[in-house]
């Protein structure tokens, strides 16, 4: 008894080694962050271990803690495996030790009722033949009609179709069982026997009375019947062990090369990351605006650099690559971001450096000295304030539309001028041509007089004041 106790104990020791190792082995094919189960199974008296990395079956060990390195090794034990656990072996040697089972149950009865009947030794397919049948045994043709012969008939004719279905079945059997198609065919033909078996049972010559009636074992027929049938089905999955044996030998692969080549991926995507984010940060430092959405992101993708890094440097290569590959989309689309506003910065500029240089043509047009050239002066240093430092990127479109108004104001401005006779070097003195011509030929109706044809000086004076207007607007600002 101590002596079984130890060897029980020596035996719990070795297989607590035994598990620890292959844990220890599993524990080098994953990652800090990652989870891991070994599901044991057995297959041919030994021991093995399917290892799911989270939800992905990935390795099969052996009892060496060693992993199945092909996939025929892995789809073996596997295959071993689902048949041992579906009692292949067992279900099929007592498929055919029930058929014969059954097939004992028919006798002695059986056996005696064929010769009453005579048909052991004559033919029986017809009245006439079963009736000579009947006439060779003495007991029958001393109680010799027709429902007997007929009855003779009926039975003889049941006993040879069950005697053709069992042979069917013995056939198939001895043919070799090894799909879940065969089983299934068995499964029928079990059926078919029975089916024989309830005719003949059930024959006439039973209830006249004639014959004994046969004690036939349907428990047995009914086992031999569920296990084909449970034998088909469990045969029916061989397809889905192989293509489980293929997954796991797959995902073995995968992650035998994501092993060897994860060190390489990460130093590519921080090495992007490094990059995009010193080049957002230099577009952002020299660019002439500022914007709390893009300075919150440089600092986001500095914080995840560093996230990146500490997780490689944990060994989570794989959370590492993952959020790096986001984070370098990210960064990416910052840079875009960036050169985005800057192009809406210059065109901006673009606007004010024009709307700048139409009023200082304005400040060579105008007097300066005038309530006009103070609101000129406005315009000019509204304008140059508006570039005077960085400029908030929110404020771009504002500033846009302000400077489509500053460039109509100028305008109005020089227009202004022209006609209260504001203009550089006094009135009248820088005149265009085209004005003194329509001066001159409108018969200086601005001393008072009147236009040629046309009574009063009013109308006249509208006139002129109209087309001094136009041909200010047209010479002195259509440069602007």
């Amino acid at each position: 008894m101590r002596m079984l106790i130890l060897i029980m104990l020596s035996a719990l020791l070795v297989q607590c080694v035994q598990a620890t190792t292959v844990a220890q082995a599993a524990q080098s094919f994953i990652e800090p962050a990652e989870n891991y189960t070994l599901n044991e199974f057995s297959a041919g008296g030994h021991k093995y271990w399917v290892m799911k990395i989270g939800a992905v079956e990935t390795f099969v060990f052996n009892e060496r803690a060693e992993t199945l390195s092909t996939q025929k090794e892995i789809e073996d034990v596997l295959m071993l495996n689902m048949m041992e656990t579906a009692q292949v072996s067992a279900k099929n040697t007592e498929i055919i030790e029930m058929l014969r089972q059954v097939n004992q149950s028919e006798y002695p009865a059986r056996e005696e009722c064929e010769r009453y009947t005579g048909v052991d030794k004559m033919p029986c397919y017809d009245k006439e033949s079963c009736m000579k049948a009947c006439y060779a045994v003495p007991l029958c043709a001393m109680q010799i009609r027709d429902d007997l012969v007929y009855a003779i008939l009926e039975w003889n004719t049941a006993r040879q179709e069950l005697d053709k279905q069992m042979i069917e079945a013995f056939v198939l059997y001895e043919s070799g069982l090894d799909t879940s198609q065969e089983y299934a065919r068995m499964e029928q033909e079990l059926k078919d026997v029975g089916d024989a078996l309830h005719e003949l049972d059930g024959s006439q010559i039973y209830r006249i009375p004639y014959c004994k009636n046969m004690s036939v074992d349907y428990g047995a027929l009914g086992v031999a019947i569920d296990d084909a049938e449970s034998l088909s089905q469990a045969l029916a999955s061989e397809g889905a062990v192989r293509e489980r044996a293929q997954r796991i030998y797959q995902n073995g692969k995968e992650r035998l090369y994501y092993l060897g080549t994860r060190e390489e991926t990460y130093r590519g995507i921080i090495g992007d990351i490094v990059d995009g984010y010193s080049k957002a940060e230099s577009l952002y430092k020299n660019a002439m605006y500022v914007d709390a959405e893009v300075e919150m992101k440089i600092e986001e993708a500095k914080n995840g650099s560093l996230e990146v890094k500490a997780l490689a440097g944990d060994g989570n290569y794989r959370l590492a690559i993952s959020k790096g590959k986001l984070l370098n989309a990210s960064v990416d689309k910052l840079v875009f971001t960036i050169k985005s506003y800057g192009v809406q910065y210059v065109q901006l500029k673009e606007k004010g450096d024009r709307v700048l240089g139409q009023i200082r043509q304005a400040e060579q047009k105008i007097d300066m000295g005038t309530v006009y050239g103070e609101r000129l002066l406005a315009l000019k240093s509204e304008t140059e304030r508006m570039f005077a430092g960085k400029i908030n990127r929110s404020d771009i479109g504002g500033y846009s539309a302000r400077l489509d108004e500053i460039e109509v104001e100028v305008k109005a401005v020089v227009a202004d001028a022209v006609l209260a006779g504001a203009v550089a070097g006094g009135e009248g003195s820088d005149l265009p041509a085209d004005l003194g011509d329509i001066e001159s030929g409108l018969g200086n109706v601005t001393g008072g007089g009147e236009m040629p044809g046309v009574g009063g000086a009013c109308p006249a004076l509208g006139t002129l004041l109209l087309a001094i207007t136009v041909l200010a607007l047209a010479k002195g600002c259509d440069s602007l």
